[in-house]
C-alpha cells in the first residue's frame, strides 16, 4: 500500500500539468532524485500518522479488508495535500516545477560528479570498504548511483539526437567496465591462473 503512495506523490511532484495533459518529462531518469525524495518523505509521513494514530478505525466487526481500505485513506490524502503543496510553490515562487528546482539546486554537487578523479575517488573508496569487511557498492552506490543514471540517461539522449556523448561518470561505465567481474575485479586473477606454470599438485590438472 505504501509503494502506491510513493506512486502518487512522484505523480504530483514529478508530473507537471501542460496544455496536453501531465508532463512526463521527469518521469523517468532525470526525476531520480524526487523519486528518492518522495520515497523517504512519504514513508515517514505514513509511518508519523499510524504511530499517532491518526487514520480512520472502524469496529471490529467490520472486515479486515475494509477496515484496511478506510485506514489507508488519511495517509493518501496527507500525502497528496503535502506534495501538492509542495509542487504549487515551487512552481508559484521559484517558476520551475519540482524536479527542475531540485536539479538546480544539486547542479554544482552533479558537476563535480562527471569528472575522472570523481570516478577513481569512488571507485577507490568502494574497493577500500571490502577490505574492512563492508559490501563497498551497496555503500558508496547510494550517493552516485543517481547522478550516473541521470548521466547515462543524457548520453543516449544525446546519442540518439545525432550529438557527442559528453558525461564520463555513468552507470554502465562503472559496472560495465570498470567494475567488471565485481568489485574485487576479479578477471585479472582468472588471466593470471590461466596462463602461470602449474607446479606439482596443481589444482589445474593438464589433459590430452
Amino acid at each position: 500500500m505504501w509503494g502506491i503512495y510513493v506512486i502518487a506523490v512522484q505523480l504530483v511532484l514529478a508530473g507537471g500539468i501542460t496544455e496536453d495533459g501531465i508532463s512526463i518529462a521527469y518521469l523517468g531518469a532525470t526525476g531520480i532524485f524526487v523519486a528518492i525524495i518522495a520515497g523517504l518523505l512519504t514513508v515517514e509521513i505514513t509511518r508519523l500518522l499510524i504511530n499517532k494514530k491518526i487514520y480512520i478505525r472502524l469496529p471490529e466487526s467490520v472486515p479486515e479488508m475494509v477496515g484496511d481500505s478506510f485506514a489507508s485513506l488519511v495517509p493518501l490524502v496527507v500525502n497528496l495535500a503535502l506534495a501538492t503543496v509542495v509542487a504549487t510553490l515551487s512552481t508559484t515562487l521559484a517558476g520551475k516545477v519540482f524536479p527542475e528546482l531540485i536539479m538546480s539546486v544539486l547542479a554544482p554537487a552533479v558537476s563535480t560528479m562527471d569528472t575522472l578523479g570523481a570516478l577513481v575517488i569512488v571507485i577507490f573508496l568502494t574497493q577500500l570498504l571490502w577490505f574492512f569487511g563492508l559490501h563497498g557498492p551497496s555503500i558508496t552506490s547510494a550517493v552516485w548511483a543517481p547522478f550516473a543514471v541521470a548521466y547515462a540517461s543524457e548520453n543516449i539522449a544525446a546519442y540518439q539526437a545525432g550529438e557527442q556523448a559528453t558525461h564520463i561518470f555513468t552507470f554502465g561505465m562503472y559496472y560495465n567496465i570498470l567494475q567488471v567481474t565485481g568489485s574485487g575485479l576479479t578477471l585479472g586473477l582468472v588471466i593470471f591462473a590461466l596462463v602461470s606454470k602449474g607446479g606439482e599438485g596443481d589444482v589445474f590438472e593438464k589433459t590430452d
